[in-house]
C-alpha cells in the first residue's frame, strides 16, 4: 500500500464502548473531490436535478410494465429546477447519466451530487413504453430548505371525510378534497386527487404504507381527480391482473406504491 491512504474511518462497531478493533471506513476515491472542493473553495457544492426518486421495486417495473427493476423511478419534479427545464416527469425512469448505467437510486445520487453546478448532462430516460434521452443542466443545492409540509394523518378532518367515503377495493376509502379537508392536512388548490379517508388494517394498503390523510393522484397513467374516477380506474386495472400502480401525494411530496390484486 505504499503508506497511501486508501479509506477513512467513519464508524467503530463497540458492543461495550470500547473498542474492539471492528470499524468501518468510505473508500479515499469517494474522499478526494470533497477534499478537494474544501481546499479549493472552502466549501462543497453539489449538483442537483431537483427530482424525488425512489426505488424502482419488481412490483412497481411490472405495474409499469417495465423491463426490469434497474433505474430511478421520477416521483415528483420540483418545480423551477433542472429537471423540469429539461422536461423530466414524475413516472420517468432515469436508465442512465452520460451513458453509464443507473442501476440503483444510489447510482443516481452518487452521479449527480459529484458533477458541478452548471454542467450539462445528458440522461436515458423510459417514459410511457420508450426509452428517450433528455439534456439537463445540473443546478446547485438551494439556500434553505423548503415546500416541505409537516402535517398528521390524524387530523380531526378525517374523521369527517370518512363519514362521506364510499368503501373502495384494496382496503382504502376514499373521499371527496372538501374545503375543511385542505385546510385541516394545509393542502395547496393545485392538489388534486381522491383523499383517503380511511385505510383498513391489515388490508394491501396498509402494508404498502398508505395512510388517512394521503391523496390519490394517479391510478396506472391516468391522473385522477375524485373518488368516482379512481373506483373506476382501480377497477379497471383489477382485470389486468398485475400490481396496479398508485400515485400518491403526502406532505408536500409524491410517491408511487404497487398493490398486487391477487392480494386485495
Amino acid at each position: 500500500m505504499d503508506g497511501k491512504v486508501i479509506g477513512i474511518n467513519t464508524a467503530i462497531f463497540s458492543p461495550t464502548g470500547g473498542n474492539i478493533g471492528l470499524g468501518f471506513a468510505i473508500p479515499a476515491s469517494l474522499a478526494e473531490p470533497v477534499i478537494t472542493q474544501l481546499k479549493a473553495n472552502g466549501k462543497v457544492e453539489r449538483g442537483m436535478l431537483g427530482v424525488q426518486i425512489q426505488p424502482l421495486t419488481e412490483e412497481l417495473a411490472q405495474s409499469m410494465s417495465f423491463g426490469n427493476d434497474k433505474g430511478a423511478l421520477v416521483a415528483q419534479v420540483m418545480p423551477d429546477s433542472a429537471a423540469k427545464a429539461a422536461g423530466l416527469q414524475s413516472g420517468d425512469v432515469i436508465r442512465s447519466v452520460d451513458g453509464k448505467n443507473v442501476d440503483t437510486i444510489k447510482d443516481l445520487t452518487r452521479m449527480i451530487s459529484a458533477m458541478k453546478p452548471g454542467t450539462s448532462v445528458k440522461l436515458g430516460v423510459w417514459r410511457d413504453g420508450k426509452d428517450m434521452s433528455v439534456v439537463a443542466k445540473v443546478g446547485g443545492e438551494p439556500k434553505e430548505e423548503g415546500g416541505i409540509i409537516k402535517v398528521s394523518a390524524d387530523k380531526s378532518d378525517g374523521k369527517q371525510a370518512e363519514k362521506k367515503a364510499e368503501p373502495m377495493a384494496y382496503g382504502v376509502s376514499l373521499a371527496p378534497i372538501s374545503k375543511e379537508a385542505r385546510q385541516s392536512l394545509k393542502l395547496d388548490d393545485a392538489v388534486k386527487g381522491a383523499l383517503i379517508a380511511a385505510v383498513e388494517p391489515g388490508s394491501p394498503a396498509d402494508e404498502m404504507g398508505l395512510k388517512r390523510g394521503d391523496v390519490l393522484q394517479q391510478v396506472g397513467r391516468d391522473a385522477v381527480d375524485s373518488p368516482q374516477t379512481a373506483a373506476e380506474k382501480l377497477k379497471e386495472a383489477r382485470k389486468t391482473g398485475k400490481p396496479v400502480l398508485m400515485k400518491v401525494y403526502r406532505e408536500g411530496m409524491t410517491r408511487f406504491v404497487a398493490i398486487s390484486p391477487r392480494a386485495a
